[in-house]
């Protein structure tokens, strides 16, 4: 049977996004909150293994931005160099604990086709890579490395510098694409790069905010993914004030932190999110945070709990500190099995996301191959993009006139 739409229902459902009284201009609205729109982003996570596979299958820095508006490059970490506030890490897996690829006679050999001789791994590394900057990209590598890490599921920690023209030149890629570019630092307590935190003391902190000023600029990165699970109240403090620090000196900087998802009527389950964001002010004493991520990933919990979660995270980030569900973002593994592809899982977490307004931070388990090779990016923003998610925001807003007509007006939406 032909569907049929009253028009007054449709005249009805336009008309209350004109005049429902939320939507009318503020004008004592804080301009801090302004110019927040939903964000899909995903973290790439052994990104230097990945800078010589632009080419078939995984086509990496042409793939990675899709589907997503935001990358943060994992990961980095704070350390002192030669008695100097540096941030470094920004490495490959476990870059200490390699082993030789069988094709290392190969890249000697087509480093040998273009006049350059060694036997050094290390001078080989970098003379691929400025062979393929010549060229104005890496695709022209074969695809392969010089070798390949053991995956340990310890990414970056050696304390390496990065390799500042590759970061460049992959932040400069990604920003091309379109996405906001974040450097994330700290990460995964009993990491090298997650315990980093804890360098950090009162009186460096200033001094480990010009750091993190200084690699935003060098590398034209956005701004900061603040990443600190230390379950250490002090670390937090401070891990606080750094970010309040930082976004003083570089006010249009993007920030971001992650959370663990516990949270309630209460608050976080967690004392260390409560205090990094009791103390991530500036100096005008606004949140120097711009957005929370929620890590509902292998977390141990079901999808109805973590969307508990995430409802409770709205509500004590409104009362406490002025978010918007916007400013929220949803963690995601496709690969953890409570929000699976194979049952579903996946639709009904996204399809939960998009209609509280929340974005979506999707960690991928497996690292950045697994990512580009599945498409989860254009994945997850297709469930979300087809979801008609203002109705649920309607009903939210707990409309008298409107409840009796939610079916027929959801109705309505539907057949336009």
């Amino acid at each position: 049977m032909e569907k049929t739409t009253s028009p007054f229902l449709v005249f009805l459902a336009l008309a209350s996004l004109f005049f429902h009284p939320s939507l009318k201009a503020d004008s004592n609205a804080s301009s801090q909150q302004a110019g927040f729109s939903v964000e899909h982003s995903t973290w790439a996570e052994d990104w230097t293994d990945n800078l010589d596979t632009d080419v078939s299958p995984f086509y990496f820095i042409s793939n990675l931005p899709k589907g997503v508006n935001t990358i943060h490059v994992f990961v980095g970490q704070f350390a002192y160099v030669n008695g100097v506030a540096t941030i470094n890490g920004y490495t490959a897996d476990t870059p200490n604990n390699q082993e030789l690829n069988p094709n290392f006679e190969f890249y000697k050999t087509y480093l040998e086709s273009l006049g350059e001789n060694t036997d050094d791994i290390a001078d080989m590394e970098s003379l691929l890579r400025k062979a393929a900057l010549k060229k104005g990209k890496y695709g022209d590598l074969p695809l392969g490395r010089i070798y390949a890490p053991t995956k340990s599921g310890a990414p970056a920690g050696s304390g390496s510098f990065p390799n500042m023209e590759a970061l460049i030149d992959f932040v400069k890629q990604s920003k091309a694409k379109g996405a906001i570019v974040k450097l994330s630092v700290g990460g995964q307590p009993g990491t090298t790069f997650g315990n980093s935190w804890q360098v950090l003391t009162d009186d460096n902190i200033n001094d480990f905010a010009q750091a993190l000023v200084n690699i935003c600029q060098q590398t034209t990165a956005d701004g900061i993914d603040f990443d600190q699970e230390l379950e250490d109240t002090t670390i937090a403090q401070r891990a606080g004030k750094l970010a309040g620090a930082f976004k003083d000196k570089l006010p249009n900087a993007s920030t971001s932190y992650c959370v663990y998802g516990g949270c309630d009527a209460n608050g976080p389950w967690h004392e260390t999110n409560k205090v990094f964001l009791q103390y991530a002010v500036t100096s005008q004493n606004w949140c120097a945070i711009d957005r929370v991520y929620v890590m509902t990933y292998y977390d141990g919990c079901s999808l109805s709990q973590n969307e508990g979660f995430m409802t409770s995270w709205n509500t004590w980030l409104g009362a406490q500190h002025g978010f918007t569900a916007s400013r929220i973002s949803a963690g995601v593994d496709p690969n953890d099995p409570t929000t699976s592809p194979n049952d579903g899982s996946l639709n009904t977490w996204i399809d939960f996301a998009a209609g509280n307004q929340f974005g979506t931070a999707i960690w991928d388990n497996l690292g950045v191959e697994n990512y580009v090779t599945h498409n989860w990016g254009p994945t997850i923003e297709n469930i979300y993009s087809t979801y008609n998610n203002w109705l649920p925001w309607l009903e939210r807003e707990g409309w008298s006139w409107y409840s009796w007509g939610k079916r027929e007006t959801r109705k309505a939406w539907s057949s336009l």
